[in-house]
C-alpha cells in the first residue's frame, strides 16, 4: 500500500518542522503496568502514573499546536529527553512520547474512533525518528521536533 493510499492521507503538506517542548519530568512508558481482565483474557494496562504523564503531556503540545491541524502525512520525528537522573530507557521514553504525540482513540459499538487531539494522526506516519537521552537536573523535559518527510528541522 502505498502512502497515498492511507486512509488518513492528505496532499496538504506543512511547510516546515516544528519544535514542540514539554515541560513535565520526563516518563517512561516501561513501568509496572497493570493486569486486568476483559471478557477472560489478561491484558497489561499502562501504569496510572505513565497515564497521567501522557495526559499532561497531550495538553502540553495542544497548548503549543494552535492554529495547526493535526498532521495526516509521514514525518520525521526528533525526540529529545532530558531527564532529571539517570533512570529509565530510550525506547520507553520514546513510546510515551509517541503516545503524546498521537490523537486518542475510542470504540462506540463496532465503530472506532480516532479524536482531533494529537500533534499527528497516528504514530504510524513515523517513517523517520532521531531520540537522544540527555541529563539536565535544573529543567527536566522532552523536546520534540516534527517535520513532513523531505523537510529538514527550522
Amino acid at each position: 500500500m502505498s502512502v497515498s493510499e492511507w486512509p488518513w492521507y492528505r496532499a496538504e503538506r506543512p511547510s516546515a518542522a516544528v519544535r514542540y517542548t514539554i515541560e513535565e519530568r520526563p516518563h517512561t512508558k516501561k513501568n509496572s503496568g497493570r493486569i486486568v481482565s476483559t471478557r477472560g483474557r489478561p491484558r497489561v494496562l499502562p501504569s496510572s502514573a505513565s497515564v497521567e504523564w501522557t495526559r499532561a503531556a497531550r495538553r502540553a503540545l495542544l497548548s503549543q499546536r494552535v492554529g495547526r491541524p493535526v498532521i495526516t502525512e509521514p514525518v520525521a520525528l526528533s525526540i529529545y529527553v532530558y531527564r532529571d537522573r539517570a533512570v529509565g530507557d530510550l525506547d520507553g521514553y520514546v513510546a510515551a512520547v509517541m503516545d503524546a504525540l498521537q490523537c486518542s482513540r475510542g470504540v462506540v459499538g463496532r465503530t472506532r474512533l480516532i479524536g482531533t487531539d494529537g500533534i499527528i494522526r497516528d504514530d504510524a506516519q513515523v517513517v523517520q525518528l532521531e531520540a537522544r537521552l540527555y541529563l539536565d537536573r535544573a529543567r527536566p523535559r522532552v523536546e520534540v521536533v516534527v517535520a513532513p518527510v523531505g523537510h529538514s528541522e527550522s
